[in-house]
């Protein structure tokens, strides 16, 4: 039997588990390996999730060499992590509301206030991008030379 163009790139992309068009063959796995693989998306280890279905780590180690296996745990942590993300995405906004409803509050002190605003505008992950602001002290020289120079060009031509 010849081997045809498409039975030949069938063969190559279930050799290939980083190909993205590879279907994960789920009708493959039992219904202890879909336990297994919940498991392991949402961040439980391999011990963990291998005590969780009462079967040997070793045993979830095996599955792991299996394309069908891995395929589908590479799915399911793929659309975990998306799931995740849109709740935190969700939860920053409750939190900033409430965080804008307590430093408008009348009646926290304003020193309390003052602390809390200090405090979010302080954290190292979070800064004004450098061109927030511009350049006063550049914008007012030029204001000046401009004045005394109406000849005087500040920009290169």
């Amino acid at each position: 039997m010849p081997h045809t163009a498409s039975a030949t790139s069938v063969v190559a992309a279930a050799q290939n588990p980083t190909n993205p068009t590879t279907p994960t063959p789920k009708s493959q796995l039992s219904a202890l390996q879909h336990q297994v693989i919940a498991s392991l998306a949402r961040g439980r280890t391999i011990t963990a999730a291998a005590a969780e279905a009462k079967i040997h780590r070793c045993t979830v180690h095996q599955w792991k060499s299996n394309l069908a296996f891995t395929l589908a745990l590479q799915e399911a942590q793929g659309e975990y992590k998306a799931q995740l993300k849109d709740y935190m995405k969700e939860l920053s906004g409750v939190a900033l509301e409430t965080v804008r409803a307590f430093l408008q509050d009348p009646q926290l002190s304003p020193p309390v206030r003052l602390r809390a605003a200090l405090a979010i505008l302080g954290r190292n992950d979070w800064r004004l991008p450098a061109n927030a602001e511009p350049n006063l002290e550049k914008e007012i020289r030029k204001h000046h030379l401009l004045e005394e120079n109406p000849e005087f060009c500040p920009w290169p031509e």
